[in-house]
């Protein structure tokens, strides 16, 4: 029976403080949501630095360049 007061006086209190209910519901769905967006733009920064990466050949290229190296002393 405690569990039924409990719940029954949950909703009353709901019910008696609408407004300050809602406002408590939007914060919650803003941070909710504010973390997802930050989740998201990191795997996507993630994935274009990756396509990046392998489109310019990432760490297994090698640059050569024609020029001369100069006196070369043994």
């Amino acid at each position: 029976m405690i569990l039924l007061e409990s719940i029954l006086d949950g909703i009353r209190d709901i019910k008696d403080h609408f407004g300050r209910t809602l406002l408590q519901l939007l914060w919650i769905i803003l941070g909710a949501g504010s973390i997802v967006a930050t989740f998201s733009l990191s795997t996507a920064g993630k994935a274009a630095s990756m396509e990046y990466y392998r489109v310019s050949g990432g760490i297994q290229k090698i640059w050569i360049w024609d020029r001369p190296t100069g006196k070369v002393t043994l």
